[in-house]
């Protein structure tokens, strides 16, 4: 639901109804380009599959946000959301600085069927937590893309065991340090690609002590 038209200088309102694109039968692209607010309550953001929705402006609000999807967000300019916001499936690529909000509120996704991916040299400043819907399935985790050069200037944090894939060229630099809670399981992280991970202030915790590069434990 939008309240404005764009080009009136004021920011489109969602309302709880959320925002929904049905599936698509051939790739297709929607574009946001005027700023929009998240306002009415909580709401579900879906993607049907075979669409890319682009979010070229900010867009802020304090409600929640849940993202169910067979497609991709795409989110291309700083948020100012401050409401809670879980990624539970589709894909999520970020090519600006804060995409997902410049606040210190956590970001939740399921990483064994959301995918979130950044591009860009850019900082994400909300921590990241990375949570199974499936106790069996494996996680996607987060990928930097080629030629990428990420700032996460939150924690990076996994339920259980994660991954973090760096395309070449790429880096990723974790100012507040990565750690995986074990809770009685095996923990697990794992770096996979060409790209450089930079880790500082902080150490990595790894429950269970099991870390691994392209498929090679890492010694603790």
């Amino acid at each position: 639901v939008c309240t404005s038209a764009p080009g009136s200088g004021a920011p489109a309102a969602v309302g709880a109804s959320g925002i929904s694109v049905p599936a698509a039968a051939a790739a297709t692209t929607w574009t946001m380009g005027w700023p929009i607010t998240v306002t009415g309550g909580a709401q579900a953001w879906t993607i049907g599959s075979n669409n890319t929705l682009k979010i070229n402006a900010p867009w802020g609000g304090s409600e929640g946000v849940t993202l169910t999807s067979d497609g991709t967000l795409e989110l291309n300019a700083t948020s100012t959301h401050s409401g809670a916001l879980e990624l539970q499936s589709g894909t999520v690529k970020v090519t600006a600085t804060d995409g997902l909000g410049t606040s210190a509120r956590t970001v939740n996704f399921h990483d064994d069927i959301a995918k979130l991916s950044f591009a860009g040299d850019i900082t994400i400043s909300s921590p990241l937590n990375g949570t199974w819907a499936k106790a069996d399935s494996m996680a996607n985790g987060i990928k930097v893309l080629a030629g990428a050069n990420v700032v996460f200037d939150g924690k990076l944090t996994y339920y259980s065991q994660g991954g973090v894939d760096l395309a070449a060229g790429s880096t990723a630099t974790f100012r507040r340090g990565l750690q995986v809670l074990s809770s009685g399981m095996e923990g697990f992280l794992q770096f996979t690609g060409n790209g450089t991970a930079i880790i500082t202030n902080t150490a990595m915790y790894i429950g269970q002590r099991r870390t691994s590069v392209n498929g090679s434990p890492l010694a603790p």
